[in-house]
Formats: structure tokens, sequence, C-alpha cells
């Protein structure tokens, strides 16, 4: 026979705990019981799983739920300009995926994959290749955020075969062939921006909400926006592209926009400064993320709630 213990009136069920009426007579079920995935929270009548890491959401009830999901691909890391080349290109964010109404059947069990960022490229030499590498994919079943493209390095012109992605990588500045961005995704993100033919700036990487800035003379181009999404129940911005590389002494590229900034999930690596060794850093993609939401059956009465 269940054992009933009550707390206080208006209580959030943890993940985790079933609840019933007094007896025996259950009254009504907690979704979040029987699923399972990620580290999950409850946002007012909803249940979130997020997932840092691969993993599997499994729907143990013997009914089938709606899920809203957010898909982020793994970041690409920036680039690292040459000796007689400028700045290395930012690196595009993971593509941006969202959207609601996936059935998950009852018993069903779905896999989550979380892309790991693209590393930096390494230190340059002169007329070396130093183009960041790609983020990989990211998936929820079968729907994917694709990886971000690596941002661009010191030459030959075909490093850029790896800028395409989510979003584009930025290109290096004094590109021997060109000096164009990597293509984003449609609908997932969006190109990198231009390096410098003249001067030492390089492209910022997109980002999920815009395209990379183009550099300017010796300045890197800014990285691309992201999109904010709430599904976590506050509003937080993902998929945001790595600045160009500037011209100039050791400052580090970083997440996101060129600084050592927190990775919400998905953001690209910030290019590098120009120059060979040690005085040159590149930032290496943020991994992504995939978080999963939807509506828990909850019962209270005036008095408090029971939980078995």
């Amino acid at each position: 026979m269940a054992v009933f213990r009550v707390r206080p009136t208006g209580y959030k069920y943890p993940i985790g705990l079933s609840f019933a009426g007094i007896g025996s007579s259950v009254l009504s079920g907690n979704l979040a019981t029987n699923i399972t995935g990620g580290t999950q929270t409850i946002d007012g009548d909803n249940a979130v799983h997020r997932f840092t890491s691969s993993g599997l959401f499994i729907n143990n009830n013997d009914s089938s739920i709606e899920v809203e999901y957010l898909i982020i691909g793994g970041g690409g890391g920036g680039g690292v300009g040459g000796l007689s080349t400028g700045g290395g290109g930012g690196g595009g964010a993971g593509g941006y995926v969202y959207s609601s109404g996936y059935e998950v059947s009852g018993g069903a069990t779905v896999e989550a994959v979380v892309g790991a960022g693209g590393a930096g490229g390494p230190s340059p030499s002169t007329l070396s290749i130093y183009y960041g590498r790609p983020g990989s994919n990211s998936s929820f079943g079968e729907i994917v955020a694709t990886y971000g493209g690596a941002g661009f390095g010191a030459p030959p012109a075909a490093t850029q075969v790896l800028g395409p992605g989510g979003s584009g990588g930025g290109a290096d500045a004094r590109r021997f062939a060109s000096a164009v961005g990597g293509l984003g995704t449609p609908g997932q993100g969006n190109p990198g921006g231009e390096g410098n033919l003249t001067g030492n700036g390089a492209g910022g990487g997109g980002g999920a909400g815009g395209a990379g800035g183009n550099a300017s003379g010796d300045n890197g181009g800014a990285g691309g926006i992201g999109l904010s999404s709430s599904i976590t129940g506050s509003a937080v911005t993902y998929a945001v592209g790595g600045a160009g590389g500037p011209n100039g002494p050791a400052a580090s590229g970083g997440v996101g926009a060129g600084t050592n900034a927190p990775n919400n999930g998905g953001d690209g690596g910030g290019g590098s400064t120009t120059g060979p060794g040690p005085t040159s850093y590149r930032g290496y993609g943020g991994s992504g993320v995939v978080i999963v939401r939807y509506q828990v059956n909850q019962y209270s009465n005036t008095n408090a709630y029971f939980i078995n």
C-alpha cells in the first residue's frame, strides 16, 4: 500500500515524483515522473530537459506526449592569421533549430546528440594553414542542427571548404583568391563576413540571428548575433558568431564576440590576431545543446499536494 506524504500548498513537484489522491485512488498522473533524460527542471506547468552531453530522452509512460525542442549545433573554431596574412576569421555559430508538436510515443526512446565545438587553429608560422575546425552536428531523433563553420586561417584558398556550416566561418585577411566568408545553412544560420584584401582584418563568423561582420582595414568584423529563446523558462541567447581577428599583439579570440564570454550553446570561436607563435590566440567553438520541453499534468487541492 502506498505511503502518502503531504507537501505545502503550491509546492511544485520536482521531476521524478509521482502523486495521487487520498487513499489508493489515483486522481491524476505526473508525466514527468516517468520521463527521463538530461538535466530536468520544472517551469510552471512545464517540464524542461536540458542536454549538455549526449543522452537518451525516454518516455516510460503508456501515452504519447508532444514536445517542443531547441537544438543547437557545436560552434566552429576561430582561424589564425599567418605572419603575412593578418587576422584569422571568426568561427561560425552552430545551426539553430526550434519547433514544437514533435510526438514521442509511449514507451519510446529518442536519442539526443550534443555536438562538440571545433578547435581553434594552431599557432601560426609563415605560409602554413591555420584554419579553425568545424563543430559537430547536434540532433534530437531525426532532427539535425548543423555544425558551425570553421574560421578561415592563412592561405591557401582551399581552406575555405571548411567554412560552410549552420552559420559560416569568417574569411581571413589578405586571401590570395577570395575574401568571402563561408555560407550558412538556410533556416539555421547565416554567412560569415568578408576579410580585407588590403588590410589585416578578418571577417566575423555568422550567427543564428545575423551574418558575420565584414572586416574594415585592420579591424576584424564582429560575430553575427545569436537568437534568444525562453524554452528553459528565461530568455537566453544562443549561437553567436565569433569575432574576426584584428591586427595587433596577443588579443584573445575566445567564444562569441571575441572575448572569453560564457557559451550558452553553439557560439563560434573568435579569430586570432596576426603574428606567429604564442603571440596569437584563437577561440574554440562552444559545444551545442539540446533542450526539450512539454506540459506536465499536475493535481492539487486547496490544502495540499499528495505524493507517493
